[in-house]
This record gives C-alpha cells, structure tokens and sequence, in this order.
C-alpha cells in the first residue's frame, strides 16, 4: 500500500470533515482542557499514563476540537506507530511518514504551514526523540502531541533529548468525579452519589468498565489487559528483568498488604530476592504509575528515609481484580483515598505521607503552607474518640486542622483549638486539593 493511501485511511476525517463519533465519546474528562491550554505553548505534548485509562481518546478529542475551532481537517495528522498501515513501526517510520504528509498532503513546508501532529505508540519508533527534537529545534510550525501504552518506555526514551522541550499530561484511572460524569449521574442526588460511589470502589476508575459490567469479565480484564501486559510487554523487556513473575508477586503483595508499612527488606524475603533488586521493582511499578509510595512523615529527613514505607495500587478495582473480591472492603476505602490523594500531590507538587506513634495516621498531605492530617473510619458509628490520633499528630505539628473519612457522618468538631472535619467519603473523593 502506499503510504498517501495509508495517510488517507488513517485520517478520515479529511474528508469526512470530522472525527467518527465512536472514537470521539461527548463524556470528556479535565485532561482534555489541559491537553488543549497546552497547544498554545511552544512545546511538544506528552500524554503519560497507565494503560488503558483513554490517552488514544483524549487525542481524537483533541482534533475534533481543532476541527470545531476551524482548524482544517488537513492541517492535522494522525497516526500510530504499530498499525500495519505504516508498517508496525520500526526504523525512520516517523521520518517517511511526515515527509509523504508535507511532500504530498499539504505540499508545503512545515516552516510555512501550521499544522498539528498527533502520533500515538510513538515508544514504538525508533529513535522517535530524536526525530521530535528535531523538527522542535528547526522552528517549525509543527505541534506535537504524542502518547503510547507504555508510560515506562515513553518516560525513559525522551528522559535527556526533549528535556525541556515537552509538556506532560497525566492520565490517570477515572477519579470520583469523573466516574460520576460517565455514569450520567450527578453529585446532587446523594443516594445515586453513593450507589456509584460502591461501584467505584469495587470496579476502580478504568474507562472500559461501562462497557463491560461485569465484574468477573471485568476482573479478568484488568489483570490479563492492564496489569500483566504492563509487567511482560513494558517493565521486563524495557529494564531486562530476568525474572517478570516477581514483579507480578510484588503487586499482589502490594494488593494484599495495602496500607500495611513494609520495609524493603521484607519485600525482599516475600519476593525471596535481594534488596537492591527489590528495591529496583518497586521503582518499576512506579514507573509504570501501577503503584504509588508513601513515606513516614518526618521534619527529618534522614528519620523519613529510615522508616518503613507504604506502597498503594493506582486503582482500588485493580486490587480488588488482583485479589478476585467481588464485594468492596474496608481497604478498597483506603485504596479510593490514596489514589485521590496521590494524584492531588502530583498535580499540585505536593508530598503524601504517612504518619505512625504508636496509632497511626493514614495519609499526611504536607502543601507548600501546611500539614493535612487525615484518617480513614468508613464504619457506621464514629465518635470523638476516633479523632484522638488526628489531634495528637496536630498538636505534635502545629497543624490546626485535620480530616476524618467516614461513611455518612458530616461535621466539624473543635478540640481545644483543633478543628477535625468529619466528611463522608464520596464527598470527600469529590474535594479539590
């Protein structure tokens, strides 16, 4: 086939004048308009993100919006990297495609002609940094938006050649609120809130579960689609892993054990390796946005890298897949609010810890002004008395306020100066940081 021709039925909408519907759903999720803001800059656009979680899609939306902004259908290019119609990548595969693009489809330079480029499974093409540097350093008229499946391989192929030169959006599973938009239901009528609010903790925040419902299939899914395939096609061949089921053994660790302290030395004896390789695997879930790690809170920092630390699953229904639970349990709750959480600190460059003496305290949200306390009791009856670790860490801390997740209890109580805010936890999952 030629490659005019394989451009051609890569992007219908050239002559279609739009985006096929199918590819582009109305639901739109917040990475959208950030995807969007971004194409004003002067830099290439790297979507990042677990598998899985709608990067491919959020592209789509993106043209469709350029289309709908008076953009010409022609001024903008899509492609991917392993489909067939290009040859399923391989070398200079990005190179003969822009060059047959401004020879033959728009037949001017990029130097003259504005245009939008988006290429997906772009870790697919070798040397792919090199040819986007590039075109960035020449000036060209060119944006780039770019993504693939493997958010390891994406990260590490452009870590030195576009420094500087890219922006990430990070694409995460659905947050509560987002779930609630796919869901048609609103955050004003609380018993639908809440019967959502189950599900989310039981099926987790991937995209694909509306059109699955079904949590057995569903389950299957996420461990043979997202995990397994993250371990074996990504992590393993990327970082020469010897041994991938260890990786796998990890994760279940990780689902069984959440919000349990572990030390790296633990892992270790669990994974019946040594401490540099466990070590090694925990930073490759990382990688990978599989899994998130918190540390003991400390003003010391030597104290923090001392203590144990906690590692959390990016989905609670990723968990619950891993342990085959078909109902949610109380560490579903933890894990919706570690995930909530977490992403609230990587968007705003904050840090998530945890905090132990004696009781513990579950997560400690330190922003650039202050220390946010907060611990889950999603339990029928909760009392003041449940308080008593928050306020201790707030007085040790100076901290004047702190959070307690519950399951339906609502108000403010203030102890001696400390102000504990009890807040149920779908509204709790819907709270901006």
């Amino acid at each position: 086939m030629e490659l005019r021709e394989a451009l051609e039925r890569s992007n219908p909408f050239w002559r279609e004048g739009r985006v096929r519907r199918e590819l582009c759903p109305p639901t739109k999720r917040k990475a959208l308009a950030q995807v969007i803001g971004l194409l004003e800059y002067n830099r290439i656009v790297r979507i990042i993100g677990p598998r899985r979680t709608g990067k491919t899609t959020l592209m789509y939306q993106t043209m469709q919006h350029l289309i709908d902004s008076g953009v010409r259908p022609e001024s903008i290019l899509f492609f991917s990297v392993d489909d067939p119609l290009f040859g399923g990548g391989g070398k200079d595969v990005i190179g003969r495609v822009l060059e047959e693009y401004y020879g033959n489809v728009l037949k001017k330079s990029p130097s003259k002609q504005a245009s939008f480029v988006f290429i997906d499974e772009i870790q697919k093409a070798d040397g792919w940094s090199l040819w986007l540097k590039s075109y960035f350093e020449k000036k060209y008229k060119t944006k780039f938006v770019v993504s693939g499946s493997s958010a390891a391989r994406l990260k590490r192929g452009s870590k030195e050649s576009l420094l500087g030169r890219m922006y990430d959006v990070f694409v995460a599973p659905l947050s509560f609120a987002e779930f609630l938009e796919f869901s048609s239901k609103t955050g004003s009528v609380e018993l639908e809130v809440r019967r959502a609010l189950d599900e989310y903790l039981l099926a987790g925040g991937y995209p694909e579960w509306f059109q699955v419902k079904n949590i057995p299939v569903w389950q299957n899914f996420l461990v043979q689609d997202v995990m397994k395939k993250a371990i074996y096609d990504d992590i393993a061949s990327l970082y020469e892993v010897r041994n991938p089921a260890k990786l796998e053994e990890l994760l279940y660790l990780i689902a069984s054990l959440e919000s349990q302290s572990l030390s790296t030395n633990t892992i270790a004896q669990s994974l019946k390796t040594d401490f540099e390789t466990a070590e090694k695997y925990v930073s490759y879930l990382k990688e990978a946005f599989l899994a998130y790690e918190r540390r003991f809170y400390s003003p010391s920092g030597e104290k923090v890298l001392k203590k144990n630390i906690k590692l959390d699953l990016s989905d609670s229904g990723m968990r619950n897949a891993l342990l085959k639970e078909e109902k949610q349990t109380g560490l579903s709750i933890e894990s919706a609010a570690a995930k909530h959480l977490h992403e609230a600190a990587a968007r705003n460059n904050y840090a998530l810890y945890y905090w132990k003496n004696g009781k513990e305290v579950d997560f400690v949200l330190k922003t650039q002004k202050k220390l946010l306390p907060i611990e889950c009791k999603y339990q029928n009856e909760v009392g003041d008395a449940d308080a008593k670790q928050l306020i201790a860490f707030c007085e040790k801390f100076k901290c004047p306020q702190g959070i307690l997740i519950t399951k339906t209890q609502k108000k403010r109580v203030d102890f001696g100066g400390t102000e504990i805010s009890f807040i149920p936890l779908h509204e709790f999952l819907l709270t901006q940081f």
